[in-house]
Formats: structure tokens, sequence, C-alpha cells
């Protein structure tokens, strides 16, 4: 189109009229025109036309402008029309935009300047108008406000005319100041004055990317040339200042980026043509910018970031810049005298940062050293060290795990003082450093004799080092940690590790009471979701940690009761604790006696007046406090005259004297009272020998106990609707608390009768309340439980009492009525409740019905404890029926007592008329309690679940044995997920064989090698589940370990807890199964023997199967885990196995050593279980010679297990055949000395020499003669200087301490040697772990010698004798595979130019019209294009020509170009239009060069390409086409010397852009 319209007006030349009479014809066709629609290609056609025709008539001299006014009237109805049309349009992306813009600029700068300049002030004036009004849409500020919308639409189009009027006034303005007529336009430019600046600044603060775009790389830049000034800049700069202050503390948002990198020719100015820039690179803030992007989140951002970082390291490099300043804070300096170092400084940190966009490690790893490069640089201020914690900060947030771990350990080595030196404002690298913590995978420990995770040492010094720094920088830096802490969810592993690390920071007062609240508040509720069993060390560190770290001075008595009153009495701070007695310590160094004195009276008060602001429980618990801190006494009277805390007590016991007779006591008050004194006896428990305090309030409990039965008893009657639910829940506690004090259950009993007989009388009226009927039953259960706990130590009394005749003629009467499943029916009040009253009301009844079942559990335990249980089958199948309903209708609520009863009378149910209705009860039961999984019941239930299902009478019954294998077999399975699961099935079968003969389990030997095996392999960070039995087992076992005190005791804090809530390891599963095991060994009947053969043949078969799956396996794998299972539980039944089945155990284990290959641990005990089979029969020593030779033939790295297994059995025969055997012994294993096998080789060698030294030590001198030459050789081998580092590696504890016999016992197998062949910690059990499972046995549990456990394992023999030292490791930065993107060729913003208008695309390719342009037209595959346009991106080609643009839509050519067609300038010119355009950019001054071969082509090698260069390539097949050839400068070819003689044209246009790059590109 455009050529053509130049040759038309190369003919119209010299021809005025033609000329105006087209633009005239054109323009009216314009102005005819009523609809504008981007379908409307032949419009489109029209107006391109007119456009080039007026540019040409504008800009050339060929004719005069007429000033008639029929010629200006139509160039200004063109003007209006134009604006009317550009206004009226409704989509931003109409292709007709670009065109009607420049046919405006085009008609305006045809028209007169007086009539232009009015024109251009009246559409400036309007648009201006427009958009204020515009701007101010609330719509506007949406974040969802799409491109298509109308307001965008809007302001897109009045910006384009903008742009179009402004680049007007640019051009006409620089054509008449070389003319020498001045700027013409000093009246337009008023109008760009700093309202326009502000509207433009309020349009881009709407963060829209096309319209900020669109400002950015259109507007800005073209007002810059129009006004010459930077004004604009400045403005713009104060802006993203003011947006993102990272002094004040805000964020650092993707628009700030986008704009800085948009504008970075003026920010950053490089090149020495750009006018009127405005240089940031000497501000700080500027570059405080950069290390946020370059540390953020955003992809993006950091990619933008590191562009403008690199361009302002180039830019300061070249010019004269400052010379580090300690006396001030400044980011960035470089010294031109020391310019190498600088350059190779700031060079290794954008290497750092470039390959850290890298996700794999092993592609980082190498350039870990780089930080040790950047350090010392800091040290001799080459660098800042704001640019270390920088790449630190981006490593903390990155998206492998191991990098994250490495940039904490990074920043927990790095010098404390270079950390400190950056005090701007270190609130974002403290929250993502406690961000990366919160991840259990960063805990896990590589090095497996390490107690305590390399990441936790490295904090722990850290925060002490910090403690250690200047006063105001650790409160900041500990404020912010606290914040950063607070804001996460964390994960229990981590928050136990991160707290454990923060308990270690020395006294350092830095928290005030505002942050005392803030952590109160996170451990309310964090600690609701943490996993129970480290919930009380976390607690427990937390106190540590507000003793430490808190600003005493700004405490107020009341802010610690707060904190005080969150923790968990029985979790984390209960009374005779280490952490009570701490708080008792921190009290007294800063709380006065007045003080506490008016806290503890205040707190009286408001107790008895019933407006106590904090809860009852805070009060009692920090009062205990203060006075066992001694701060309140006790005495009636102290020295200062005060009243002590014996007169408050008996202010509150005082509401419950004689209550009988005061009618009109207020009864609010009463119960707050109770409450209190309920909660301060709960607090002073435990009560010891010496605790005054403790006694004192037990005493006096003592004396009201009647007073509060009467407030019960009276509240009884009174209770009328759901309203009072509060205060029985209350009341119901109280009695609770009363009777787990084993002091006061004498006098509960005693008074009890109160209780009891007002309980029966509601029971016996007919218009009881719901309420009254409720709270009776419960009391009820109540005094049940209080009678079957005081039967445990007091049976004579209890049964002898009335209390209990009454109580089983109530519970008897009950079942005779068979009104179990009693429901409560609603009084009349309470027929109309809300949805919350609901709630309670189903409450009620749920729990109206478990109490009833309580009294009846109570009933029949008595009658079963006293041999009384006589019951009826009928009222047993009653029973059983009505637990199935108590289950449906009463919810998972009723399983605990609905199961405690059945497991009483299971026994009168395995009948063939119920054994149906048993297994659906069981059914039913399993379901609801996996419903409670989430629930602090789950525990207790399974338990109760257990006990009442795998029992004698259920096991022994052949058909009821076959569903209970079946829940057994479930157990295991969700065992497996839940941990702690197994255990109360171990529990239970252990109590059940302590009874009965071992025979009960024929049918459970699958279940019992399911648990002897268990142990499901966890993640890595999932193993750190079992920090506390880890802790603890390693304390006791190791008490010299480098763990103190204080770390033992929360390791046993943590296993107090475990055992309280039901927690327990998968150790626990299969010490349980061993103690079952060693049963068998102490029972040597025939149902003993029978049952250990049974599992012997289980766990072969398993073996056999696990070896058919996979020969091979990795240590720690299941694969390891199980064969290391089963061989250890074979060592174990060894002494059991009847003769035929040691034969056949020997061949078995003989065929495993010889075919397969197993890791250390699986190796030794097979060697270790053949021994002592071979000891035990010295006939089938003759295997042994047999498999060397069979060895040497099918597996010869087998022979050092049979080596070992000779060296063994020498030690252990007795002296009368040992000389044949050790003769025999060297005969055999004599070649093996020689053999090419290097372990083999070293094996035998060693062992002969053992057995050599053997024989001498036993006076066996025929051997020793014999084979003394021999000896002599081998041990010349042995000391010469290369074997010796090997020989090393079998001086181990195997030939050294390992005796098979005497080493014999349950340590050496379970606990040492796992220890010693490097097996992971979770398979270690010690002989502690066994006994406290209740291990009796005659088995050896422990060793009689030590040297076993002075031993150390494998690898850390290695370790320290062959590896080097970690510093002596490389220093130096490796050869770094990364994607190299030099700054100047990187794109500012990708997402945002996709959106650029037509205009944006013509000034990219207006700056880089004199680079190369290939010519791809003539290729028609999609492949070969898109392997093009990467090469063509890669090299910076000007422009890429293709012959149809629908190629980049298809898969093949985006395949090949990984996108690369964004990132360049594609135009589509047809094959038929080829020759057109040749000429056309000949014209325009290029080269027109085809790579083809012709007679007269010239070599690429000879050929020197212009700047300005066209290449043609030719179709895949024909090449460049006969008809074009005449149109080329010159054609080139490649220099070959293959037989083909032909390229791919994809390798031939990439080897071209290649040469032209050389020459002209890469050189720069």
């Amino acid at each position: 189109m455009e050529g053509s319209v130049e040759i038309l007006l190369n003919h119209l030349e010299n021809k005025e009229k033609c000329v105006n009479s087209v633009i005239l014809r054109l323009a009216s066709s314009l102005l005819s025109t009523k609809h504008v629609s981007s379908d409307c290609t032949y419009f489109r056609k029209k107006l391109e036309t007119l456009n080039i025709v007026m540019k040409v008539e504008c800009l050339s001299n060929r004719t005069k402008i007429p000033e008639n006014g029929e010629y200006l009237r139509v160039i200004e109805e063109v003007v209006d029309k134009c604006i009317k049309i550009l206004c009226g349009l409704a989509d931003g992306k109409d292709l007709c935009i670009p065109v009607i813009c420049d046919v405006l600029c085009s008609s305006l700068a045809l028209l007169p300047p007086y009539l232009m300049n009015d024109k251009i002030t009246i559409i400036m004036h309007n648009c201006k108008r427009f958009l204020m009004e515009l701007v101010k849409s609330p719509s506007l500020m949406s974040e969802d406000l799409q491109n298509s919308s109308t307001e965008v639409v809007k302001l897109g189009i009045n910006l384009r005319i903008w742009e179009s009027v402004i680049s007007l006034l640019t051009s006409w303005g620089n054509k008449s100041e070389c003319a020498g007529e001045g700027n013409p336009n000093k009246d337009n430019i008023s109008i760009f004055d700093d309202e326009f600046i502000e509207l433009l600044l309020k349009i881009i603060s709407y963060e829209h990317d096309i319209l900020t775009s669109q400002i950015l790389l259109c507007v800005i830049p073209k007002l810059v040339s129009l006004t010459k000034t930077n004004s604009v800049l400045e403005k713009l700069w104060n802006y993203i200042t003011d947006l993102s202050s990272v002094s004040n503390g805000q964020k650092v948002t993707p628009h700030v980026f986008l704009i800085m990198c948009a504008l970075s020719d003026y920010f950053i100015p490089c090149e020495q043509d750009i006018s009127y820039s405005f240089p940031v690179s000497k501000n700080d803030e500027f570059w405080r910018l950069l290390q946020c992007g370059l540390a953020s989140h955003d992809a993006l951002m950091r990619k933008q970031a590191l562009y403008l970082l690199k361009r302002a390291v180039e830019r300061e490099s070249t010019i004269p810049s400052l010379v580090c300043n300690k006396s001030k804070v400044v980011l960035f300096w470089w010294d031109q005298q020391n310019s190498q170092n600088f350059q190779k400084i700031w060079e290794e940190l954008f290497l750092f940062l470039e390959v850290l966009e890298e996700k794999q490690m092993h592609l980082i790893e190498p350039v870990q050293p780089v930080i040790s490069s950047l350090i010392k640089a800091c040290q001799k201020s080459l660098i800042h060290s704001s640019w270390i914690l920088c790449v630190i900060h981006r490593a903390l947030r990155h998206e492998s795990n191991a990098v994250v771990k490495w940039g904490i350990l990074c920043f927990t080595e790095l010098d404390i003082n270079l950390y400190m030196v950056y005090n701007v404002n270190y609130a974002d690298i403290v929250f993502s450093l406690v961000n990366a913590l919160n991840s259990s995978s960063m805990y896990i420990m590589n090095s497996k004799n390490l107690l305590v995770p390399e990441v936790v040492r490295g904090l722990r010094s850290f925060f002490v080092s910090i403690a250690d720094t200047d006063p105001e920088c650790r409160k900041n830096f500990f404020r912010h940690l606290l914040k950063s802490i607070v804001e996460v969810s964390w994960g229990p592993v981590a928050l136990f590790y991160v707290v454990f690390a923060l308990a270690a920071v020395p006294k350092c007062p830095v928290w005030a009471a505002h942050n005392i609240q803030i952590m109160k508040n996170f451990l309310v509720e964090a600690l609701a979701t943490q996993v129970v069993h480290i919930r009380g060390a976390i607690q427990s560190f937390f106190i540590d940690i507000l003793i430490n770290l808190t600003d005493e001075q700004q405490l107020e008595v009341s802010a610690v009761a707060e904190m005080m009153g969150s923790f968990s009495k029985s979790e984390g701070l209960r009374r005779g604790s280490s952490s009570w007695h701490n708080v008792i310590l921190w009290l007294k160094s800063f709380v006065s006696k007045a003080c506490a004195f008016r806290y503890a009276q205040k707190s009286f008060d408001a107790v008895i007046n019933d407006n106590l602001e904090c809860e009852k429980l805070t009060a009692a618990r920090m009062i205990i406090l203060l006075s066992d801190a001694d701060l309140i006494c006790l005495d009636a009277f102290n020295s200062s005259g005060l009243y002590s805390l014996s007169n408050a007590l008996l202010s509150l016991v005082e509401h419950f004297e004689n209550c009988h007779e005061r009618l009109y006591v207020c009864h609010a008050k009463q119960d707050s009272c109770l409450e209190m004194l309920i909660h301060l006896l709960k607090e002073s428990q435990p009560i010891v020998e010496n605790d005054l305090t403790g006694k004192y309030i037990l005493s006096l409990i003592f004396k009201i106990i009647p007073g509060v039965f009467y407030c019960i008893k009276r509240y009884m009657f009174s209770a009328y609707n759901l309203e009072s639910f509060d205060t029985s829940v209350m009341y119901l506690h109280s009695l609770n608390i009363l009777s787990n004090e084993p002091k006061l259950q004498c006098n509960l009993l005693k008074h009890a009768e109160m209780l009891q007989s007002a309980c029966f009388s509601i029971a016996s009226l007919e218009n009881a309340t719901p309420m009254s009927e409720y709270f009776s039953i419960k009391v009820l259960s109540w005094i049940s439980n209080l009678m079957n706990e005081s039967y445990k130590t007091d049976e004579h009394y209890v049964k002898t009492s009335a209390l209990f005749e009454k109580q089983m003629a109530f519970s008897e009467n009950m079942l005779k009525r068979k009104n179990l499943n009693c429901i409560l029916i609603k009084a009349q009040q309470d027929k109309q409740l809300t949805r919350d009253m609901q709630t309670l009301w189903g409450r009620l009844v749920a729990e109206y019905m478990q109490s009833t079942w309580f009294v009846l559990n109570f009933y029949i335990e008595m009658k079963t404890n006293s041999s009384e249980l006589q019951m009826e089958f009928e009222f047993a199948s009653y029973i059983l029926t009505e637990a199935e309903e108590a289950l449906e209708v009463g919810g998972r609520g009723m399983l605990i007592p609905v199961m405690s009863v059945m497991q009483q009378i299971a026994h009168l149910l395995v009948t063939s008329e119920t054994r149906e209705k048993v297994k659906r009860f069981i059914a039913l039961c399993w379901t609801g309690i996996f419903e409670l999984r989430k629930s602090e019941l789950f525990w207790i239930s399974m338990e109760k679940y257990v006990q009442m299902t795998f029992q004698k009478c259920l096991i022994n019954d052949s058909e009821m044995s076959e569903i209970l294998l079946q829940y057994a077999r479930k157990i295991f399975i969700q065992g497996e997920s839940v941990t702690g699961l197994c255990n109360k099935l171990l529990q239970q079968l252990q109590e059940v064989a302590k009874h009965y003969n071992l025979g009960i389990f024929q049918p459970f030997a699958d279940i019992l090698v399911d648990a002897l095996l268990f142990g499901p392999v966890y993640r890595r960070d999932r193993n750190s589940n079992n920090i506390a039995h880890f802790l603890f087992e390693e304390s006791m076992m190791k008490p010299v370990l480098s763990l103190n005190r204080w770390v033992i005791s929360v390791a046993l804090m943590m296993l107090m807890t475990c055992k309280l809530t039901g927690y327990c390891s998968d150790t626990e599963v299969r010490a349980r199964a061993i103690n079952l095991l060693l049963y068998c060994q102490d029972n040597e009947t025939f149902s003993g023997v029978e049952i250990t053969v049974k599992i012997v043949n289980i766990l072969l078969l398993k073996d056999a199967l696990a070896s058919r799956q996979r020969s091979r396996y990795f240590a720690d794998s299941y694969h390891h885990r199980l064969k290391n299972r089963i061989m250890q539980v074979l060592l174990l039944l060894e002494p059991l196995l009847p003769e035929e089945e040691c034969e056949k155990l020997t061949t078995y284990l003989r065929s495993s050593v010889l075919t397969e290959n197993h890791q250390p641990s699986v190796r030794y005990l097979q060697e270790w279980i053949l021994i002592r089979l071979m000891i035990k029969n010295p006939k089938a020593h003759f295997l042994i010679w047999d498999v060397f030779q069979a060895a040497a033939e099918t597996k010869p790295g087998s022979l050092c297990s049979f080596i070992s297994i000779v060296y063994h059995i020498a030690r252990m025969l007795p002296k009368d055949g040992l000389e044949e055997f050790i003769d025999k012994a060297i005969k055999e294993m004599l070649p093996c000395t020689m053999t090419q096998h290097f372990n083999v080789r070293l094996y035998a060698q060693v062992s002969l020499s053992k057995l050599w030294e053997y024989a001498e030590e036993k006076a066996l001198s025929n051997v020793t003669e014999k084979y003394r030459i021999m000896y002599l050789g081998i041990m010349t081998c042995l000391r010469a200087p290369s074997s010796s580092k090997s020989v090393k590696k079998l001086e181990d504890f195997y030939f050294t301490a390992f005796h098979p016999l005497e080493h014999y016992s349950l340590q050496t197998i379970f606990y040492e040697l796992p220890r010693l062949t490097n097996v992971t910690q979770d398979e270690w059990i010690s002989p502690e772990t066994l006994l406290s499972c209740g291990l009796k046995t005659t088995f050896p549990v422990f060793n009689k010698r030590t040297d076993l456990q002075d031993c150390e394992h494998l690898s850390s023999i290695v370790k320290s004798e062959l590896l080097p030292d970690d510093d002596a490791l490389c220093t130096e930065v490796a050869n770094v595979q990364k994607k190299i993107i030099p700054w100047k060729a990187m794109v500012p913003d990708p997402e945002m130019l996709l959106s650029l208008s037509e205009t944006i695309m013509r000034r990219k390719q207006m700056i880089l019209e004199e680079g190369l342009i290939i010519v791809a037209s003539l290729i028609d595959r999609p492949p070969n294009l898109g392997g093009l346009s990467r090469t063509c991106e890669a090299f910076g080609v000007c422009q890429y020509v293709i012959g149809n643009i629908k190629y980049l839509e298809d898969k093949q050519f985006q395949t090949l170009s990984v996108s690369a067609e964004r990132w360049i300038s594609i135009r589509e010119i047809k094959p038929h239009d080829l020759a057109l355009y040749l000429e056309d950019m000949k014209c325009r001054g290029y080269t027109i060069v085809g790579a083809e071969q012709t007679a007269n082509s010239i070599l690429l090698s000879k050929v020197k390409f212009p700047k300005r260069t066209l290449l043609l390539l030719g179709n895949e097949k024909e090449g460049i086409p006969v008809n074009l050839l005449p149109l080329l400068d010159m054609c080139v070819e490649v220099p070959q010397q293959g037989v083909i003689r032909s390229l791919n044209v994809h390798v031939t246009g990439a080897i071209f852009i290649w040469e032209y790059a050389r020459q002209h590109n890469v050189k720069h």
C-alpha cells in the first residue's frame, strides 16, 4: 500500500491541482462516513492512503498550501471528524485508532500556524476537562477493572489524542528551530502545566497496566522532548518515593518497577544523547527499592530490579562516584582507582542473583562460595553489607527448600556487626526468615549423630549474638521477630524448634506490656491447633522467653497474670515444675510485696462482688504464684500491717457458713466465691509436705463441703430453664476438682448422701424440669465415679456405706425398668428456642444419656469386682440393643460409657443368638470412633474400644476371632498415618498375654508379625515428631552428651504430655511386640514353640517377597528397614527354633547372602545369625566351605560376608577342633587375597592376618609355622601407605569389639548394632524403652561388656579419617550453568509491551531501524520459522518478516520459538509482494543480501555486512525465485566441505545472523 502511494505521488510531481484534488476527494469520503467499525477494512485503507498523501504533502515542498476557504474548511472538518470518531469508539483496541490519530496530526499540520495553534488549544483543553471529570469516577479505583470498560477506553483514546498532538508540536517545534524561526509552541506548551502532570499521575496511580504503559512509553517521553525540562520526571520520582518509601516500612509494588523500567532511559541514562534526564542513582532510596525488588516473591519484579541494578551499576562505573563514607549510610559507591575490584565483586553479585532464579539446588550450589567473597568485599569497603542481606533475603524466599535452608544458615552465620550496619528497616527480612523457618523440612538432620538440627544450632547462636548488640538494635529486632512470629500459622515441629532456639537468649529486656499481650493472644490461638505431645514443651520455652526478654519495668502485675493464665496447667505451668520455679524467681526480681498485695486484694474484692475483669483461673494462678514467691503472706498479719492471704480466703469461705440458715444470701456471689476457691485448690496442687498455702486452702475447702453441697442441692431444685446451664457446668466442674483430691474423698462420701437424696427426689418427681433432671443424673454419675475411685483405696468403707447401697439399688431398678435410653422432654418454656439454644438442648439430651450409662457402668463394674454379676441373658441382650440405639441417638459422646458397659458383659453375649449383634455393634463403634479423629475423645475412645474388643472371651471364640483379626488389620492400616494407634492394640494384647496361655494368639500370628515389622517410612521432616522420645532416650543412654539438664527436663515434660494424651511413638509398637515375642522364649510349651515357628515362616516369606521386588535398595528406604527388622526378629527367635527349622533358616540365609546386595546393618545381622547357627551345629561347617567356590562364580562380593563368618566362628570354637578349622579356613581364604575384587581382597587379607594372630595367641604352633610366610607377606601389603586408609575401614567394631555370644542381648540387637551400622535413629530401640513397655523376661537385656558402647559408627570413622575438613573445601566459584542476561538486552517489562499500541511498536522499530532485517516470507514450514524467530530474538535482529502472520499461532512454530515472537518486531509481507517490498527497502538505504548459491555468490567468510542489511532467505526446496535475484545487491553462501552441500534454511539463517552479530553487536 505505502509503495503504491509513493509511486502515485512520483507521477503527480509538479501537478499541484491533482494532489489537492486527491486530498479533497479522500477527505470528503471520510466526512461522508457515518459509522466506523474495526471490521471496515476498506475504510481503514482509505484512511491510510489519506494519511500518506497528507504526510507527503506536509513534509515536501512539492505544492503550496492553498489559502482558499474551501480547502481550509475541509481540513478543519477532517480534524473535527477525527476527534468525533475517536471519542465515539467503544473498543480501545480498534485497528482504526492509530490511523485516525495519524490523519488527525497530518490534518493539523496542513493548517496555517495560527489556525493550527488555535485548533490544538481547543482540542487539548477539551481533552483535559474530559479527563479531569473521568478520573473522578469511583469505578476506576476498582481492582477488577476490565480493559474493555468504558472508562478505560475513553481514557486511552484521549491519551492517544494527547500523544498525537504532543508529537505534532514536538516535530513542528524542531523543524522551526532548525529553520531559525524560534519555538512556535510557547502558548501550547503552557497547557502542560502542573495540573496536567498531576492528572497524569492520578491516572498512573490507578495502576492499570495499559493506561500506565501508554502514559509512560508514549506520552511522557514526548512531553519531555516538547517541554525540554525534566520537571515531569522529578514529579514522577517523588510519586514513586511517596508510594513506596522503604525507610518508612511501606511495601514496594510491581507498579513502581513498571514505572522505573519504562522510564529507565531517563532515570538511569547511560547514553550520551539522552537530554533532559533525571538521574536517581545518587539517591539511597533508589538502591533500597532495588534491594526490595531483588528479594521479591514476584519473578517479574526481580527481573525488573536486576535490569535496573545492572543499568545503574553500568552508569555509575563510567562516571565519578562516591567513595565509601563510613560516617554516612550510603548503599552504593564506586572508586575509579579500584575499578577492577569493584567490577569483579558486582559481577559476582549479578551472577549469584541470576543463578538464584534457577529452581534446582545443584545449579545453585556452585555459586554459594560467592557469599564468602561478598563478605570479604564488604570488610574491604567494596560493597555495602545490605547487598549480602539482599542475596540471603532472596534465598529465604526461594522455591527450593534446600536453597532456603542454605539461606537460613548463611543468615545466622553472618557477622552480626555487618547485619546491624543496615540499621534502616529489617522487618521484611525478619518476616521472610520466620516464614522460612515455618517448614519442618528445615529441621532434617543430615548428620545422624546430631541431636539438634544445624539450623536450630545456628539460630540459637544468632539470637544470642543479637542479644549482645546495641540495646536499641536488639529491641527493634526482637520486636520485629515477635510480630513476625504471631503472623505465621505454625506447624508443630517448626514452632518447637524456633522457640527452643529463642529460649536460649540470655536476660535482655526488650518487650513491653503490649508485646506481652501480643504473645498471649498468639499462645491462645496457636497452641489450640498444635500437636498435643509437643505443646507442653513449647509452652515451657515460651515461659523462659517471657522471663528473659520482657522489660519488667514496663509491666504491671495484672499483665503478668493475664500471660500466666494463658498457659495450660497440665502441659506448661504446673505447680512444682521447673517452669513454675523459674516464674517464682522472676516475680521475686521485680514485684514488690505492696504491688502483690494490691493485686490480691483487688482480685478478692472483685470476686466477692462478682465483677472480676479477668478469668478467675488467671487470678487464682497469679495469687498462688505470688504466695509461693513469698510476696503474699499467709499469716494473719505481716510486718507491714497488711491483711494476708488467709484473711482474704476467709472472706470467701464465710459465704458458705450456715447456708441453710441464710435465706437471703446472694447466690451469684456464692457461685463466684466457690469458683474462685475451686480454682485456687486446683492451682495449688500438687500439695507437698511443707506447702502451707496448699494445706491451708485444702483445710478451708474441707470445712465448706457441706455448705457447697447445700448450694448445689438448692440449685438442683431451682434449675428452671436452659439459661442456667452455665451454672450447672460450674457446679459439676467444682465437684470434679474436689473428687480429684484424694484427701477430700472421704469427706465427700460422708456428705454426698445429701446430694444423692436430692437426685432421687428429682427422679421421682413427675413435673421436674428437664434442667433439674439433667443436673441430677450428672450428679449421680459423679457420685458413681467418686465411689469408684474411693473403692480402689478403701473397698470395705465404700461397700458398707449407705451411699453405695442406695446407688446400687437405683441402678438395678433403672435396669429392671428397662429405662436406659430415657430422653428428656422439653418443658413448656423451652418450646421456642433460638438456634444456639437448640444446640444446647441437643447437648443436654446427649449428656443425660451418657450419665445414665456411666451410672449403669458403675453398677456392673461393682458387681463384676465382687463376682456377684449373675445377669440374665435377657438383660444382657437388652443392654446390647440399647447400646446400639444409644450410639445412634446420643452421638459420639456415648462411645466411652457404652463401650465401658459392654466390656463388662461381653462374655455373656458370645452366643449364636447375639453374635451378629455384637459384630454389628463393634462395627458401629469403629465408625463412631473415627468420627472423633480430631477430637480429644479419640484416644480415650480408641483405648476403650481395644479393651472391649480384644479380650479373652472374644479372642477364644473362633467366629469372633476372625472379625477381630480384620479390625486388628484395620488398626495397623490406620496406624501408618495415625501415630500411636497400634500401641493401644499391643498394650491390650500384652495384658491378655499376662493372664492366659500364649496359644490364644495362634490366629494373630500375622498381626504379631505386622507389629514386629511396624513403622512406615515417613518423610524426613515428619521424623521430627519423635523429638521427645529421642531426646529422652539419648539422655538416658548417653548422659555425657552435649545436652544440658534444661533440654533433658523439656524432653521429660514432653514424655509426660505424651502419656497424658495417649501419644506414643512407632518404636513403642515394635517394643511391645518384642515383649510379646519374648513370652515365647520364657514359655517352652508346645504352643509357644509352635507360634514361634509360624512367625519365623511368615518372616521368611515376607523377606523373600521383598527380595523378589527389589534385590538392591537404598539406605533408610522401606526395603532396608523391613529387612533389618526381619533379621532382628529372626536373631531373637533363633534359640527357640527346633533343629529342622534351624537348618531351613541356615539354607535361606546362606542363599540370601550369596545372591543379594544388602545394606551393612542387614548383612551383619545375617552373618550374626549364621555364626550362631554354625556354632550350634558344627556339622553345618561344610556349607561354608562349599560356598567359597559358588560365591566366586556367582557373586564375588558376597565372599566378604563368608570370610567374616569364618573369622568369627574360629574365635568361638573350643580348642579341640580349632586348629583343624583355622587350617581349613586359611586354605579356602588364601586365594581370595589375590582376587581382582578389592573389598574381597582386603577382607581376606585382614581376616587371615587376624586368624594367624589368634592361632599364635592360642599356641597353635603347627598353624603359625605353616603359614608364617603368608602372614609376613600379608602384613607387608597392609602396611603399605596406599592400603592404610582402606585397612582403617575394617578396624571397626565388627572386627575388634564384637562378640557373637557375649553380645547377644536386646541392647545389641535393637540399639547398639543399628547405631553402629548407621541405621536411622527411628530404628533404635533402647533397653529403657523395652523396660518401659512392660518387659519381663529371662532374655539378656543389657550387655555385660561395655566395649560396644564406646565404639563409633561406621560413617563417623570414614568422615573423620578420609574426608577433608569443611574449611578445606574449595571456595572458588565453579563453572556455573546459567542463562546470561546482559542488562542492555533485558526487556524492561515484557508483559506490559504485549498490550501496547501500534504507535509504541513503531517507536521501537524507529529506535532499531539500523539493524538487520530477516525476510523469511518464502519459508512455509512452521518449525523453521519458529526456530528462526528464536535465533532473531537471541541476537537482537531488528525485524523479522514472514509470509503469513497466522504462522505465529501454529503449535510447531510455538514449540521451536519458545515465546520469542513476543519480544521481536514481526511484519507480514506476502510472497507476491516481495519485489515491491525489496525495492522500497533498497530506497531506504538497505543492502539486499540473498542466502543463495549462484555462479557469482560470495563466501560468507569474505563478506563485510553494512549496518543496514536485509537478508532474504529462500524456500526450503526451490530457494530464492529467479525473478527476485536481479533485485539482490549480492548473493552469499556458507562455505562447505561436505558432499551434500546443502543446509537447512533455519541453520543457514542462524549462521548468517551470527556472522552479522559478530561483526556489529558482539564486539561492542
